[in-house]
């Protein structure tokens, strides 16, 4: 009789057990669900027009800080990782951070180096892949922000009214699929940057915090 009820224990808890990780299944895609909603419907006026972009893009302005949030997903080999990410720019101090949906700290990087943020998500690249790729020194914070002032040393691709549409590499591109205007400031809302061993779409939803000198 003792055993049976022993038995009786076991499985009411280990099936309990198994409702809890399923309903926090349930709840992790969720939670990841509601950011992507979130995102999307913070996001700002999308621009259609050259006048837009020529008068308001961030090269028009002194910004000294700013900070930058949004989501941040990476996709290797079919499977994707999505996440979030802030960037906070002040006093010459530039930090960028990546969190998962629970918002642990999975990633800090202060250079801004497109390389050094895939080498710490640990994509890996072949030692020439990995030497092109640095030989470029593509930055990441200008390439959220899309400052053309910055952008000088790529060769990039715009669209008729110069609005910049890609910057084309050996072994990576990145795609400006659109822009939005945020505190009267036109900056991309959808990013893309891929390459043969993953892809990676960022999309920016809070623009704040800015700065900006006279």
């Amino acid at each position: 009789m003792t055993e049976s009820f022993i038995q009786y224990t076991y499985y009411c808890k280990s099936y309990f057990i198994q409702k809890l990780h399923l309903s926090s299944r349930y709840l992790i895609i969720a939670l990841v669900f509601l950011q992507l909603l979130v995102t999307g419907c913070t996001i700002n006026q999308s621009i259609n027009n050259s006048v837009d972009w020529v008068d308001h893009n961030i090269s028009n302005y002194k910004i000294n800080g700013y900070r930058l949030k949004g989501s941040f997903t990476v996709e290797i080999r079919n499977r994707p990782i999505m996440s979030s990410f802030e960037l906070s720019n002040h006093n010459n101090s530039t930090v960028f951070v990546v969190r998962n949906f629970i918002g642990q700290r999975i990633l800090t990087e202060n250079s801004g180096s497109v390389i050094s943020i895939l080498d710490k998500l640990d994509i890996d690249f072949s030692k020439k892949e990995y030497e092109i790729l640095n030989s470029y020194k593509i930055d990441l914070h200008s390439i959220l922000l899309a400052d053309i002032s910055k952008l000088g040393n790529y060769s990039f691709a715009v669209d008729k009214d110069g609005v910049p549409e890609s910057i084309i590499t050996p072994e990576l591109n990145i795609f400006f699929d659109s822009f939005q205007s945020i505190n009267n400031i036109i900056i991309p809302r959808k990013i893309r940057i891929t390459s043969e061993r993953f892809k990676l779409t960022i999309v920016n939803s809070t623009f704040d915090n800015i700065e900006i000198s006279s």
